[in-house]
């Protein structure tokens, strides 16, 4: 049941939002997780609102949680000379 606020937002039980099809965007935590039990190089398809900015920001907030899987993006998009 959704309660309604001064603000006209719809608000879940215990004043959580409900949740939507697609967030702003995206939790590195969720993309680490993934990297880490994956067998080797993959490609990731993002569902986003902010689709760019959500897909800068997870580059950039990996980047301060796990160095060694941004370096390892940064090497495979570099071609070989």
């Amino acid at each position: 049941m959704l309660e309604q606020t001064p603000g006209g937002k719809g608000r879940g039980p215990g004043g959580v939002p409900p949740l939507r099809a697609h967030a702003d965007l995206v939790l590195p935590w969720d993309l680490i997780a993934v990297l880490d039990v994956a067998p080797g190089p993959l490609d990731v398809m993002l569902e986003a609102k902010a689709k760019d900015i959500a897909l800068l920001t997870l580059r950039q907030n990996v980047r301060a949680l796990r160095p060694d899987l941004a370096a390892a993006e940064e090497r495979r998009e570099r071609p070989e000379r």
